[in-house]
């Protein structure tokens, strides 16, 4: 991720509420992921994804790290040298992160596209 410029505005929060749209579906399993100290909770179940702010005591799959490298996993994706630097994966392992980012789409869906259609339907 680029620094943010005069008037931008970067929220990783924000970021992780957006990425409900953005699920694939199909996966099971609740994360907790804890980013410049502060914890979230992913609670993935087939058709739906709910994303909150808060420990998750029965997690799957735990990491913590800098929020700029869980922004840039589920932005740009699973980086080719292997775990984001900074990143600590404490529970469910390399494959339990892995999985939890690619239960999302990167990028917003082209209009007319199934997704798109599905989405609406």
């Amino acid at each position: 991720m680029n620094r943010p410029g005069p008037g931008d505005h970067r929220s990783l929060e924000w970021l992780l509420v957006a990425l409900r749209r953005r699920y694939r579906g199909g996966v099971s399993m609740t994360a907790e992921l804890v980013a410049d100290d502060v914890p979230y909770t992913f609670r993935l179940t087939p058709a739906s994804a709910d994303v909150s702010r808060g420990a998750a005591s029965d997690a799957d799959v735990r990491a913590a790290g800098p929020g700029t490298a869980f922004a840039q996993l589920f932005l740009g994706g699973w980086p080719g040298t292997g775990v984001p630097d900074g990143v600590r994966i404490t529970a469910g392992g390399i494959g339990g992160l892995r999985a939890l980012v690619e239960a999302f789409e990167r990028g917003d869906p082209i209009p007319g596209t199934p997704a798109e259609a599905s989405a609406t339907a």
